[in-house]
């Protein structure tokens, strides 16, 4: 028996070494990679928006797309407290050291993405062992729309960091027991808020966890009290808005979001409703006929009538409460029917991967519209030179994205959807037995399924809404199969 020990555990330490050194070479390669590739906008607007407010606070201009002629002042798509705070440093620092600030933006996010990669590994091996710690690291940095978003000038690098950060304040505070721990955990999960608005579910998560997981270790005040520095980003951004937006409203696109699920997904009609009546008399149009279609199409057809952002986002809010409040059994079983069963399992795809430097050039070339014109005139000082190595490098990238293309099957996201769900069962049946569950390790298994269904319900499926629930899911699923394969062993050694 003893020698069945030693042989596993020798067996374990060569694994782990060579996995390190598989991280390492990983590591060393993405970074040589790093340096090749251009920082692109994504093919939706959102990069050009979330670029205006930098280019709003430098110049005082906000440019507005051709669809919306009417628009004069700026519109608050998202927090501008937010992911804008990448480009604001990168500005900053940018002009202070004379270095171009969207090439500051790539580093900022590359090491980001790094320090994710780290987290992931320490998170992971506090739930179960180093082995299997460094495997979902490294399954990590090698599934490779993590690796694309951090070379794309999107929020989805600063917000997976976020949220990784939350978890490990999280843990940290249920090991400490401290209740400075638990004021910063709540304090991030606030400004992630403002990232992103779906890491809103951590609050009613994290106040269930600490009072009723957690409970014995944390005083129902503390809980209380540290939960409202939740809102301390959120209030501060409030206050910004109202000094240079002339609004309290943390941001704009709710209304236009909602439509979008609503009206254009659910295939509900606005035709007849209450607002529309009200609209028509206030237009001075009786025949007035509102687009079903995305809210893009309906905000460009009320702006041609000369309607300001606001008054369009009232409109389309007040549409939006009267078809959830007539169809409000639909409207939720389609939420949890996508939440559920549709995203999860949605391919995730990479955007922008060319072999060649000029495709590069190319597509942000085509990225050209009147409100793309600021980030665009940034990202076209890059350097775009080609040389025998970036050629090489850049055709080793084209290669590693048509491998995960031929791997990226739907079978896999099913898979990894049903160890969550495993997960999820365990946990119930560790809480009906009265057993010891781990707080973080129910954190990481609640958090895709409220990621998933606050997403589905207020905005379209979009496969990259669910991409920090697949860390989550990888994670999950590293844990629960060494925790098994632990299980199993220590049974063998027993009998």
């Amino acid at each position: 028996m003893i020698q069945v020990r030693k042989a596993i555990w020798l067996s374990f330490k060569n694994t782990t070494a060579w996995l390190q050194l598989l991280i390492f070479i990983t590591i060393t390669y993405q970074i040589f990679l790093h340096f090749c590739i251009p920082v692109l906008p994504h093919y939706l607007n959102d990069p050009a928006w979330y670029y205006m407010y930098c280019h709003y606070f430098i110049t005082g201009q906000w440019i507005h797309e051709e669809l919306y002629p009417s628009f004069r002042e700026p519109v608050l798509y998202y927090s501008s407290m937010g992911y804008p705070v990448a480009h604001y440093l990168t500005y900053g620092f940018g002009k202070l050291f004379n270095i171009l600030s969207i090439t500051l933006l790539s580093h900022l996010q590359f090491i980001l993405y790094l320090v994710s990669a780290r987290m992931v590994f320490i998170i992971t091996k506090k739930q179960s062992e180093q082995i299997a710690a460094s495997i979902i690291a490294l399954i990590y940095l090698w599934f490779i729309p993590f690796f694309n978003y951090a070379h794309l000038a999107m929020s989805e690098t600063w917000f997976i960091a976020g949220f990784l950060f939350v978890i490990f304040l999280f843990d940290k505070s249920i090991q400490s027991r401290s209740k400075i721990y638990i004021a910063f955990t709540f304090l991030s999960a606030g400004y992630i808020f403002l990232v992103r608005p779906v890491g809103g579910v951590m609050l009613p998560i994290l106040i269930v966890l600490y009072l009723f997981i957690a409970s014995p270790k944390f005083k129902l005040k503390t809980i209380l009290l540290c939960s409202l520095l939740f809102f301390c980003f959120p209030v501060c951004q409030s206050f910004l808005n109202k000094s240079a937006f002339n609004t309290w409203n943390l941001r704009e696109g709710f209304g236009w979001n909602l439509w979008n699920r609503i009206v254009y997904t659910d295939g509900h009609s606005s035709d007849k409703l209450q607002a529309t009546t009200e609209l028509r008399k206030k237009i001075n149009k009786p025949d007035f006929i509102p687009s079903n279609g995305p809210w893009w199409e309906v905000t460009s057809q009320l702006s041609h009538l000369g309607l300001q952002p606001h008054e369009i986002q009232d409109y389309c809010l007040k549409v939006d409460m009267e078809l959830i409040k007539k169809h409000s059994v639909d409207y939720s079983i389609n939420t949890l029917n996508m939440g559920l069963l549709k995203l999860p399992v949605d391919l995730q795809e990479t955007e922008a991967i060319f072999s060649d430097i000029h495709d590069y050039k190319n597509y942000i070339i085509k990225y050209r519209s009147k409100h793309h014109t600021p980030l665009v005139n940034e990202l076209e000082k890059q350097n775009f030179n080609s040389s025998p190595f970036r050629s090489a490098m850049l055709s080793s990238y084209h290669n590693w994205n048509h491998l995960y293309n031929l791997i990226s099957k739907k079978a896999a996201y099913v898979l990894l959807n049903v160890l969550l769900w495993i997960g999820l069962i365990i946990q119930i049946m560790k809480c009906l037995k009265q057993q010891p569950i781990s707080p973080t390790l129910l954190f990481f298994v609640l958090l895709p399924f409220a990621i998933s269904i606050g997403s589905c319900a207020f905005e379209v499926l979009h496969d990259r809404y669910y991409l920090p629930g697949i860390l989550l899911e990888i994670i999950v699923s590293g844990i629960l199969i060494s925790n098994g394969i632990q299980f199993l062993l220590k049974n063998k050694e027993t009998r």
